[in-house]
């Protein structure tokens, strides 16, 4: 078959929705579907020998359904697949309603919906209502709870946005999100439930293959130290400073902590500076600068290679633990026991990780405690060590792929009609 992925994002940007496009489209590939991308212009190339990228999209308002049919045409897919995320594209409605221009049209239009749970949401909603005017990371620092009681939920979106959502969710031919939580928030879109497949996100980071040590020998990790990893976006939402508090409570420990990360693509640049010279500020004063590594962004396989070397991942999540979260997808993906925190939207699904150790966000202490009890512990490592590696198979893209190819030969005898 023939798919075509449209996607806000595309590597070599550093964004989650682009990276799990490009592992899905090289998955998919492996059982002989071909793959074409539509992204915005300027992204290269990357999808992969079975694919071709189209960088044709300048903005995603409603001029973007014009070189989106374009490329339908000339491509000619069997299945459109949208990885659809409100705020990677932009608050913009249009691409709302390709689902019901490929209905009419006779072609099979499956949505990922990357946001699929009420914490995500609030922001758009909030940038929506703002007219787009409020910024990264200023709204990263407002608590979901104060989002709430000032109306910004998913309960009262506006007028507009609703009747996108509808148009997106009630003419999608399958629509995926990556847990429970996700699908009761698309029910009330949908009127056949039957629609709503739960496949979990996978990781942007392929597990490697075979060692190569010489590739982080650059990062001069420190030998017989416990390392740990935290990976993803360095923003104040992820419970950074948090961390940094903890690792000051673990430094007579034989610890040693790897930030891999930096900004986002909607955080401006003087922003972050800043933060990261009040997290390192913050490091000096507690005497742990040499017991941190900051990374910043590293390409792939030096990241494939740097995963294995950490015992846990520590990822404190001031909302909480969520499949959403690819740092989390790609901790579970290289099969290494977390640290975490459970939150108000942390699912059931998700608390019964049993390779996954909880804390309360915000709880730098905590943190610190059970991190201690896991590094003192050779017997409770091995035990969580053991159930990552169980876990490792669930989530692997050979198993996302088998699931998602699934839903395209079934979507392949759907008569639309």
């Amino acid at each position: 078959m023939r798919i075509l992925f449209i996607t806000p994002t595309f590597p070599p940007q550093h964004c989650d929705i682009g990276n799990h496009t490009f592992r899905l489209a090289q998955a998919i590939g492996q059982y002989g579907h071909e793959s074409a991308v539509i992204t915005r212009a300027g992204d290269i190339n990357g999808a992969g020998s079975r694919g071709e990228v189209y960088n044709v999209i300048g903005r995603w308002d409603f001029s973007c359904l014009k070189p989106i049919y374009r490329t339908i045409n000339d491509w000619r897919p069997d299945i459109v697949h949208l990885q659809y995320e409100e705020a990677a594209f932009r608050g913009e409605a249009a691409i709302c309603f390709l689902p019901l221009l490929l209905w009419k049209k006779g072609i099979p239009c499956c949505v990922t919906l990357h946001e699929a749970c009420p914490p995500f949401f609030w922001h758009g909603a909030v940038r929506v209502r703002l007219g787009g005017k409020i910024k990264f990371p200023w709204l990263d620092l407002i608590p979901p709870g104060i989002l709430s009681r000032a109306g910004f939920s998913p309960a009262a979106l506006s007028r507009h946005r609703t009747s996108a959502l509808k148009s997106l969710l009630g003419c999608a031919s399958r629509i995926i999100v990556s847990n429970q939580e996700g699908k009761d928030f698309v029910t009330p879109f949908v009127t056949r439930k039957r629609n709503i497949v739960s496949i979990p996100m996978g990781t942007g980071i392929a597990v490697a293959e075979r060692s190569e040590p010489e590739k982080i020998n650059h990062l001069r990790l420190p030998s017989g130290k416990f390392l740990m990893i935290y990976l993803g976006y360095l923003l104040p939402s992820k419970g950074i400073g948090e961390l940094i508090e903890a690792m000051g409570l673990l430094k007579t420990e034989p610890v040693h902590l790897i930030i891999m990360g930096g900004k986002n693509e909607f955080m401006p640049e003087a922003d972050y500076r800043k933060m990261l010279e009040v997290w390192k500020g913050r490091a000096d004063e507690l005497g742990i600068s040499e017991c941190i590594t900051w990374t910043g962004f590293i390409d792939e396989r030096t990241a494939s290679q740097l995963l294995p070397r950490a015992r846990i991942a520590v990822l404190p999540f001031r909302d909480g633990a969520v499949f959403k979260r690819s740092s989390l997808m790609t901790a579970i993906a290289h099969g290494l026991p977390i640290v975490t925190t459970e939150g108000k939207f942390t699912t059931a699904d998700v608390r019964t990780l049993r390779s996954v150790v909880f804390v309360r966000p915000g709880d730098s202490q905590g943190l610190a405690e059970k991190c201690r009890q896991i590094i003192r512990s050779d017997q409770e490592y091995s035990q969580l060590r053991i159930q990552a590696k169980v876990l490792q198979e669930k989530f692997s893209w050979q198993a996302i792929a088998v699931r998602t190819a699934g839903i395209y030969h079934e979507l392949a005898g759907i008569s639309l009609s």
